[in-house]
């Protein structure tokens, strides 16, 4: 909501006499002669209920004192009792004292007032701003001054910027308050400078920056730096914005980098769209000229984001790619394609993935996907486990994972249901796996629901698992459970559990008591 100006406020004020209606007065001070003084004290006057306000008698205050301030203590009276940031005070502070408004904001350790002071400084005597500035004793106030100076100094004048940064730079501290509205200036007077980590982190921010706006002349000035790591950074931010924008003039200025400096390395994702160009005409010579500007942890990165770049475009293009492909540099690009592919059909990425030659990451990367696809379509998801159970790579760590990821499932019930459906070669591991995280969670409820599976060696499986975790929490639950049981297989396997988990010998001997023994047991 806009604040109400003094003609405003007196129309409202007009309809709210004497109702002690409590208003703000938020006016600009341009240049305080009396007339907005004369309205707050109209206003005052116009009702006694106002006069309970001490925002108009302390705005009235502030007034008085400004018409005539010209020293920092009528200044500070005018501040006296204010909370937050009074800009209007402090603009006129500093137009009529500068150098006291720059003292009492060096007292303050505040870079607004001290960034405010210097502006007004340079414009008037840059000499007097620059000798106030160094004069200041505390060394981090003195950087914000000397940071302040030589920011307006670019802007009023960029031959006095320069001049001042070439001469204060040793003891500046990298700042994005230093980068000036125009950057070319800036520039030009960084390149003249030593490489230093105040250079080295300045080139990258000008670099960044400048590319924001023009990536092509960014780049010819990151050229033009002196060998280094000054130039090094400079270069890897113009090109990570240039490859955005012209992937022809990107290739240029990585050629051109790689010549100025051979050890030079861009960011490895950033190469993702040049590589996705290539892919396509000569997959095996895109690999070799990549691994000329990326080790191997960011060629990878890079794969995975040029194949999941070409898979949108072209699906069959980049399975034709991956085919050509030898095994050792399939991998990543198989896993970003199936992920592309999953977003809209998992079962059909699940089916190409598991046709693919494993890679390093190739089960992981397999889970991710039927972890999707099983939310959308468990029963699809069984039939196909059922299908390859007998194939060459085992899928018992799938279906592992599949019932062991909970959140995956309406509820756990769900998933160890799931699990006992599956066939026989990962049945009782995908059951044990999906008991085991169930009752570390619930451990009564999954105990509980192992009755209703159907008899056999997964039962007593799974009751023993839930049975097991419940005793190690609450011994008396476990046992009322227990106690419940007639089928001697169910009773073997909780006299298991009880053997595994009491917590001492006189608790397991106690409990094993309060069982049928058994035969064989």
């Amino acid at each position: 909501m806009r604040p109400l100006s003094i003609d405003g406020l007196l129309l409202v004020l007009g309809g709210c006499l004497g109702y002690g209606v409590i208003l703000t007065v938020n006016s600009k001070v341009t240049s305080p002669n009396g007339t907005e003084e004369a309205k707050v004290a109209s206003a005052l006057q116009m009702g006694e209920g106002l006069r309970r306000s001490t925002l108009y008698e302390r705005r009235l205050r502030q007034l008085q004192t400004l018409r005539s301030a010209t020293t920092g203590d009528a200044f500070r009276q005018a501040l006296q009792g204010e909370q937050t940031k009074h800009y209007q005070i402090w603009s006129q502070w500093a137009s009529r004292d500068p150098a006291g408004f720059l003292a009492y904001g060096v007292a303050q350790r505040d870079p607004q007032m001290i960034r405010n002071a210097m502006d007004v400084l340079v414009a008037r005597d840059p000499d007097e701003a620059e000798r106030l500035a160094l004069a200041i004793t505390d060394g981090r106030t003195r950087r914000m001054a000397v940071t302040a100076l030589i920011f307006h100094g670019f802007s009023q004048d960029p031959t006095m910027g320069r001049a001042f940064l070439l001469r204060h730079h040793a003891m500046l501290e990298p700042s994005d308050a230093l980068l000036p509205l125009e950057m070319p200036a800036f520039a030009e007077a960084l390149s003249a400078l030593p490489d230093s980590y105040f250079t080295q982190e300045m080139a990258d921010r000008v670099a960044s920056r400048w590319a924001a706006s023009d990536a092509e002349a960014a780049a010819s000035w990151a050229k033009q730096l002196p060998s280094g790591e000054t130039r090094r950074r400079a270069l890897r931010q113009a090109f990570s914005k240039l490859v955005q924008e012209d992937t022809g003039a990107a290739a240029q200025l990585l050629e051109d980098a790689a010549r100025l400096e051979p050890d030079f390395r861009p960011w490895g994702s950033s190469l993702a769209p040049l590589v996705k160009e290539r892919l396509l005409d000569d997959p095996q010579g895109t690999m070799d000229w990549l691994s000329r500007f990326a080790g191997l942890g960011e060629r990878t990165q890079t794969i995975e984001r040029a194949f999941a770049q070409l898979a949108k475009d072209d699906l069959e293009g980049a399975h034709k790619v991956l085919a050509s492909l030898p095994l050792s540099l399939r991998d990543a690009g198989t896993h970003a394609v199936a992920t592309i592919m999953a977003e809209t059909d998992p079962g059909h990425a699940f089916e190409w993935m598991v046709a693919q030659p494993g890679g390093q990451q190739w089960q992981r990367r397999l889970e991710s996907i039927a972890l999707k696809w099983v939310k959308e379509d468990a029963e699809t998801v069984k039939a196909t486990l059922a299908q390859l159970s007998d194939g060459e790579r085992t899928l018992k760590p799938l279906a592992m994972a599949l019932v062991n990821d909970l959140d995956q499932w309406p509820t756990p019930a769900d998933a160890v249901d799931f699990a006992y459906s599956l066939p026989e070669s990962m049945r009782a591991a995908a059951i044990t796996e999906g008991m085991q995280a169930w009752s570390a969670q619930q451990p009564e409820a999954a105990l509980r629901h192992t009755v209703s599976l159907p008899e056999g060696k997964e039962r007593r499986e799974a009751l023993y698992q839930a049975g097991a975790n419940l005793l190690r929490s609450n011994a008396d639950e476990a046992m009322a459970f227990f106690q419940t049981l007639t089928s001697p297989e169910d009773l073997r396997a909780a006299r298991t559990a009880i053997r595994v988990a009491a917590p001492s010998e006189a608790a397991r001997e106690r409990l094993l008591k309060a069982l049928p023994e058994m035969e064989n047991d």
